[in-house]
């Protein structure tokens, strides 16, 4: 290959790090307050089908 030309990886790498500069990342405090929501969110339907398992099982033993 000729020492002048850029390969297609080559382009692709650059455009990819000039498309990551143009990116607003978000600050750290809307990183936390959407982790604590998710995390709360996850831990409310773990509680949910926690439940749901503790009630069929006691509705199971009922009739066993």
């Amino acid at each position: 290959m000729k020492k002048g030309k850029s390969t297609k990886k080559e382009n692709f790498l650059k455009n990819v790090i000039s498309e990551m500069k143009k990116v607003k990342w978000p600050e750290f405090k809307n990183v936390t307050k959407y982790f604590l929501a998710t995390l709360v969110f996850c831990l409310i339907l773990v509680g949910y089908f926690q439940g749901l398992d503790f009630i069929s099982s006691i509705i199971r033993g009922l009739f066993n």
